[in-house]
């Protein structure tokens, strides 16, 4: 489940902190069709690196989503001794595990857009192969993070905040190792002491997944011991069919909004949102 981590308790564990990215592919943008060609991690106090390409599971490879990203070919792939996902999830564990300073405490994965991009691929790629991602792994998103640190920026893209920060863009840009780097290098310009905010585990959708669920609204969740989007509408909907046993009978939207505001303290404008999400965004179905 998801927790808001301080930064002292951000501080304990920087020993055992990852930036990574991942590259991929797809029919279309849907994460649910997309295939990792390339994934990088890189330990972030030391600098220890590692990036693997890896052969996606789509055929024939489908064109970049736009000309920035790179055209995976097999070529491409051969010159880089691309593997199966499975390996390079091998190779990927085997080198947090030696590289990590403590090893009873939890690995913190940092990537740019986690919580609705690389978190999210990495669960379905890991399904595909029937593979179960550890719970000692947590995920962080360094977006959210930026978004709080720099203040007034006009993108938050990870090469729009690099080049905010270095007077440059970043060099081979969609690229995984090149964007492991970047990131690591821009938590460390904005001073890794002021790393804090919401992680979550693998299995575990961050609240901020849903559209109009910000910051403020994580917290008072978080508070209320609700700590992912699953626990979240687990609760709505064991209380929203209570009241329908006890012959209380309000639609699922009003329901909804009453419901936000009077056991979360939301406010009435942000809980008219937040239902509206739920319901669009498909967490929540029934009528």
């Amino acid at each position: 489940m998801g927790t808001y981590l301080e930064r002292d308790k951000f501080a304990q564990n920087i020993g055992n902190v990852f930036t990574f990215d991942l590259e991929y592919i797809g029919k279309t943008p849907n994460i649910d069709d997309c295939y990792i060609w390339d994934i990088a991690v890189v330990h972030l106090q030391t600098n220890t690196a590692v990036e693997i390409s890896i052969y996606p599971d789509i055929h024939p490879f489908p064109r970049p989503f736009s000309e920035e990203f790179v055209q995976v070919t097999d070529a491409l792939l051969k010159s880089r001794n691309a593997v199966s996902f499975s390996q390079a999830w091998n190779r990927v564990i085997q080198f947090i595990q030696t590289v990590r300073v403590n090893v009873s405490g939890p690995v913190i994965l940092v990537a740019h857009n986690a919580f609705k991009s690389d978190k999210e691929i990495l669960q379905i790629e890991c399904k595909r192969n029937n593979i179960k991602m550890p719970y000692s792994f947590y995920f962080f998103d360094s977006l959210i993070f930026c978004r709080k640190i720099l203040s007034k920026q006009v993108s938050y893209t990870l090469n729009d905040i690099y080049f905010a920060l270095f007077g440059k863009s970043i060099e081979n840009h969609h690229f995984a190792i090149s964007d492991t780097v970047a990131l690591k290098d821009i938590l460390i310009k904005l001073d890794v002491r002021k790393l804090e905010g919401p992680i979550y585990p693998a299995y575990h959708t961050s609240l901020q997944a849903v559209k109009w669920l910000g910051p403020s609204c994580e917290r008072r969740l978080f508070y209320n011991n609700i700590r992912s989007v699953e626990i979240l509408v687990q609760h709505i909907v064991t209380n929203y069919c209570d009241r329908q046993l006890n012959h209380f009978h309000v639609p699922l939207q009003q329901f909804l909004e009453m419901f936000l505001v009077q056991h979360y303290n939301i406010k009435k404008g942000n809980a008219v949102s937040i239902s509206n999400s739920l319901i669009l965004g498909k967490w929540i179905n029934g009528v």
